[in-house]
C-alpha cells in the first residue's frame, strides 16, 4: 500500500514539475529596431522562432540577422532544423519559394562562442567571424556558400519590398518575417521560464558585429502555468495516502 501511494506521489510531483515549465519569449527594441525571441522545450528539441518585429527595413543594418543567448548548464545541442514561420515567406528569390520552407542551408547555429553580451550560443545567418558555415539540414540556396552576407536574413513583417536601398529590393533574397529553429538534444526537463535558465539574449542586426545589436528585456514571470486542480487533487491523495500509512504503522 506504501509503495503505490509512494508512486501516485511522485507521478503527481513530476507531472506538477512538467505543468510548471512553460515557453518564455524575450523582446528587443531600439528605434525602428525590433525583434522577438521564444524559446519552448518540444520533447528533446529547443524550438526557437525567431522574429522580426520592427518597423520599414531601409538599409542592410535593418535586417536581423542573429540571435545570441545563453543557456543554463551550457548543453551541447544540435542542429535539428530551420523552416520559415507560418505566414512567412521569401522575398527576390528567383528560384520562387523554398521547398518546405526550409531555409536550414543559409543559417548555423553554434555552441561555445565568444558572442555579444556574454552569450556563448547563436544562431546567425551570417558569418560574424564565429560561425564558418550552414549546420542545418537544406540546400545552400543562393550564392554566396552560406553563411556570408546577409542572405535570407530577416526583413520586418510590416517591411515594405518596395521602399530602402537596392540590397532589400530585389539583389538578395530575404525572409519575411520568421524562420523557426530546432536545436536537438535538450533535457526534456529544462523549463525555459525558469529564473535563469536563458539569460544574455541579443539581436544582432547586419553583418558585422560594430553594426547594431538589441539587448532583450528581461520577460516577467510567466503567469496562466498554475497546477490544474486535479494535479492538486493528485498529489493531496498521495500525502494523505501516505499519512494514513503512517498512522496505521
Amino acid at each position: 500500500m506504501k509503495k503505490l501511494f509512494s508512486i501516485a506521489l511522485a507521478s503527481a510531483l513530476l507531472a506538477l514539475g512538467s505543468a510548471n515549465a512553460a515557453p518564455i519569449t524575450f523582446t528587443g527594441t531600439s528605434g525602428n529596431l525590433a525583434a522577438s525571441a521564444s524559446f519552448d522545450v518540444v520533447g528533446s528539441d529547443l524550438v526557437v522562432t525567431l522574429s522580426n518585429i520592427g518597423g520599414d527595413a531601409l538599409v542592410p543594418a535593418d535586417l536581423l540577422t542573429a540571435v545570441f543567448f545563453t543557456l543554463a548548464g551550457n548543453p551541447t545541442l544540435g542542429s535539428g532544423s530551420a523552416i520559415l514561420n507560418t505566414g512567412s515567406t521569401v522575398l527576390f528569390d528567383p528560384q520562387g519559394q523554398p521547398a518546405g520552407g526550409v531555409v536550414g542551408g543559409e543559417w548555423a547555429y553554434l555552441n561555445g562562442i565568444s558572442g555579444p553580451n556574454g552569450a556563448n550560443k547563436g544562431i546567425s545567418s551570417s558569418g560574424f567571424g564565429l560561425f564558418g558555415g550552414a549546420t542545418f539540414p537544406g540546400p545552400d540556396l543562393d550564392p554566396p556558400s552560406a553563411v556570408a552576407g546577409f542572405n535570407y536574413a530577416l526583413l520586418p513583417a510590416a517591411d515594405n519590398p518596395a521602399t530602402g536601398n537596392n540590397q532589400l529590393t530585389g539583389n538578395v533574397p530575404l525572409v519575411k518575417s520568421s524562420v523557426v529553429f530546432r536545436l536537438t538534444g535538450i533535457d526534456a526537463a529544462f523549463d525555459p521560464s525558469a529564473p535563469g535558465a536563458i539569460t544574455n539574449v541579443s539581436f544582432q542586426y547586419g553583418t558585422s558585429l560594430s553594426e547594431p545589436n538589441v539587448k532583450a528585456d528581461t520577460p516577467p514571470p510567466p503567469t496562466g502555468n498554475v497546477p490544474e486542480p486535479g494535479m492538486l487533487a493528485l498529489l493531496g491523495i498521495g500525502l494523505a495516502g501516505l499519512g494514513v500509512v503512517r498512522r496505521r504503522r
